[in-house]
């Protein structure tokens, strides 16, 4: 009985704990904020620091095939009725990013802020997410506005891939005053050139743009599919992503931010899935050509190109 008591007493306490903090998590009702995660329990406190500050109303994350204490202690640090802890069994950003799409629409919520476990950010994450928003309301077309990267493919320059890819030197060069990035004779493009803002005052339109942040559009995503099964685990599902919104009528948007304060190692999902410069998993061919083959007649003849020049002219 004694123990029946204690038992009762301690869930009573921590319903009262909940009931207290539900109505503190109350900004940005529209957003869902998405993170992935892999085995990085030491972060989560510092990665989750401006979020838990600015009291989100919306979270979910992903400890995803976590053998260390990822979900107890994410579980702990978000207390608030829209926040959702959940511990996946290895199934990887694709399917986990879906997944959160999804739930995001159950909430109610129309944008969903795309984050991963080795991103440190600032307060000012807010100012870059204020202003994406705005230019999302102000072009209903925008599918995806991305903080990080931004690249255009070079037209005739990406190819079919065999086994080679999993092996050739990922390379990186200046050329004609442009940053450029190829892999072998499968990939090869050219790097946006704004320069990161806090105020995310700087903003143009390219081919693809990768996580994170990323914020997408729910409907346009739910209705075109993004994150498919095909490309499961992951790998090459921005590219997907951005190359079907550009054939379906809606547009990406790079617009760098400097509010990253750092980043604390390698990212999980690369950390224990030998993803380097010189190795990558077989299931890496089989993906681009997922890609490549919807979409790779477009890229080489221009027509992505001429899209993007088209939105930003």
């Amino acid at each position: 009985m004694l123990l029946k008591r204690i038992r009762k007493h301690l869930v009573l306490r921590h319903k009262r704990r909940l009931q207290a903090v539900a109505d503190h998590f109350d900004r940005y009702p529209q957003v869902a904020f998405v993170f992935q995660t892999f085995n990085k329990a030491g972060n989560l406190d510092r990665v989750l620091a401006p979020f838990l500050r600015a009291r989100v109303r919306n979270v979910t994350l992903f400890a995803d095939g976590c053998i260390d204490r990822s979900a107890p202690r994410a579980h702990a640090l978000l207390p608030g009725p829209g926040h959702l802890v959940l511990l996946a069994n290895d199934t990887h950003e694709i399917r986990n990013y879906r997944t959160a799409l999804h739930a995001a629409h159950g909430q109610g919520c129309p944008f969903a802020l795309l984050l991963q476990d080795d991103d440190l950010y600032s307060d000012r994450i807010f100012d870059w997410l204020e202003a994406a928003l705005t230019r999302m309301a102000a072009d209903p077309a925008i599918a995806l506005v991305g903080g990080n990267g931004g690249a255009n493919f070079v037209p005739g320059r990406i190819a079919r891939a065999d086994d080679g890819l999993c092996s050739v030197k990922f390379e990186t060069w200046t050329e004609g005053g442009e940053s450029r990035f190829r892999l072998g004779a499968y990939q090869e493009m050219t790097l946006s050139r704004l320069v990161p803002t806090a105020e995310a005052s700087a903003g143009e339109f390219v081919a693809t743009v990768n996580r994170a942040p990323q914020l997408v559009s729910i409907p346009w995503a739910l209705r075109l599919g993004f994150f498919p099964v095909e490309l499961e685990p992951y790998q090459y599902d921005d590219d997907y992503n951005c190359l079907l919104a550009w054939t379906q009528g809606a547009k990406v948007l790079h617009v760098p931010t400097a509010c990253k304060t750092g980043d604390v190692g390698t990212g999980g999902m690369r950390l224990y899935n030998a993803v380097g410069v010189h190795s990558r998993p077989a299931h890496f061919p089989r993906n681009w050509n997922f890609v490549f083959d919807r979409f790779g007649a477009a890229i080489n003849a221009g027509e992505i190109n001429r899209r993007v020049s088209l939105a930003n002219a």
